[in-house]
């Protein structure tokens, strides 16, 4: 094992590590915990709750393929399908037998990336789901929750991908700040105009008296160029 394979493997169990402490403290330790304001847990107000209304907003899944579905990744990018090729994606190549078969024949409707495994991808068509998988999925098939969460977060192709999102942004929102200034150039003799308006007001304000009772009611008197 070289140096950078044994830092990565580190890096991955301290990750690991730390999310099972997390874990552990969210789903056992909180909800085990009594309140001090009703002196029960919250697993035992919840058990409460749903043995008097039911469980409300409970989604039924049929098996571990529709919850993996349920819970992917839109992709809103327009991505061909390449019937001898497959699906080409963030620099991966997602291919299956059930793919290519139906690749043949129809054209995808919807397709999602796995919120854990990015070597993963839905791939829906009229008549069903079908699952595309990379060449490395086969390695990292066996990897926990956790170990998969760490490869996508430090996947160099994912991160170039999301720097190059970054950049647009920071490009889209410097010319923004340029168009604006160009615009507040245009007018800048303007705001001379409207300091001197301003200065008007406030010498026409201090001079009139409001309690005369030649003085108008109205305080927003509109003046007429009728004699």
């Amino acid at each position: 094992m070289t140096a950078r394979q044994k830092s990565y493997a580190t890096a991955c169990h301290r990750y690991a590590t730390i999310v099972d402490h997390l874990e552990k403290y969210l789903f056992e330790d909180v909800p085990a915990t009594p309140l001090p304001s009703t002196r029960f847990s919250p697993q035992e107000r919840q058990d409460e709750l749903v043995g008097l209304y039911g469980a409300a907003g409970v989604v039924t899944v049929n098996s571990r393929e529709d919850f993996l579905i349920a819970t992917s990744v839109p992709i809103d990018r327009d991505v061909t399908a390449d019937p001898r090729r497959g699906i080409r994606y963030l620099q991966r190549t997602f291919v299956s037998a059930e793919l290519m078969q139906h690749l043949r024949f129809q054209k995808p409707i919807e397709m999602r990336m796995d919120c854990v495994d990015p070597n993963r991808m839905y791939v829906r068509f009229p008549s069903r789901w079908v699952l595309a998988m990379t060449a490395r999925s086969l390695g990292t098939g066996g990897r926990g929750t956790a170990e998969a969460l760490f490869e996508a977060m430090s996947d160099s192709r994912l991160r170039s991908e999301v720097a190059k999102l970054r950049d647009q942004r920071r490009r889209e929102r410097t010319e923004r700040i340029a168009e604006a200034n160009l615009a507040a150039k245009a007018s800048s003799h303007l705001v001379y105009m409207l300091e001197a308006a301003n200065d008007e007001e406030t010498k026409e304000s201090v001079s009139r008296n409001w309690t005369d009772p030649s003085a108008p009611l109205d305080p927003f008197f509109i003046e007429s160029e009728e004699p």
